[in-house]
């Protein structure tokens, strides 16, 4: 039988940096430079503007508190988190129905905390197990990089003319794309202790 593959520090750390960067530059914080480009599309109004904004911090409170479950198997969590921030960027730019909307940025706030949470319970320990703790900036480098390349893309897109509808599509696709190159690393097996969160540091 062949041995689980065990992924390099550096590979690990790179990883939770993309997974970081869909789940709070796209899932958390993508509605802020989208929203103008809704207002000019649909009419959407500054109440409601706000209650799609209200939808993805309510989501993200309750993945903060369901993040705090010892059981959580943090690399399947990982995985479906960024399912979901996908999925669900994908239809902001399908659907047009305002409570369809607050789902739809429900989930992802939901699936974001949750993303945030879970990564650091399974890529930190494996660092540390590494000898590679410097790397654990690398990894939350990706939550600045992430809003960075979601405010940039939605200003071209403004510029070149597109929809909020074009918007959401491409945000999603990138996060599609980026999920499909880390989705084996996330499969990586290797260092114990690493299944369960939130994390448990491992004790010298």
């Amino acid at each position: 039988m062949t041995a689980p593959r065990s992924h390099s520090p550096v590979t690990v750390a790179v990883s939770g940096f993309a997974a970081l960067a869909v789940a709070m530059g796209i899932g958390r914080f993508a509605f802020t430079p989208v929203l103008p480009m809704m207002q000019a599309d649909h009419g959407i109004s500054v109440a409601q503007g706000g209650w799609l904004a209200s939808a993805n911090y309510l989501g993200y409170l309750a993945g903060s508190l369901f993040a705090m479950h010892p059981n959580i198997p943090t690399r399947t969590a990982i995985r479906i988190g960024l399912v979901l921030i996908a999925a669900c960027t994908l239809a902001m730019g399908i659907e047009h129905h305002f409570a369809a909307w607050l789902i739809l940025r429900a989930i992802p706030g939901f699936a974001s905390a949750l993303v945030l949470v879970v990564v650091s319970a399974w890529i930190l320990p494996r660092l540390a197990h590494a000898a590679r703790g410097d790397l654990s900036g690398t990894v939350y480098a990706g939550v600045g990089t992430g809003i960075m390349f979601a405010g940039v893309a939605c200003l071209v897109m403004v510029r070149t003319g597109a929809s909020s509808d074009t918007a959401w599509i491409v945000l999603g696709m990138t996060a599609v794309g980026v999920t499909i190159a880390i989705w084996r690393v996330l499969g990586d097996e290797s260092t114990s202790g690493s299944e369960r969160g939130p994390a448990h540091p491992p004790h010298d």
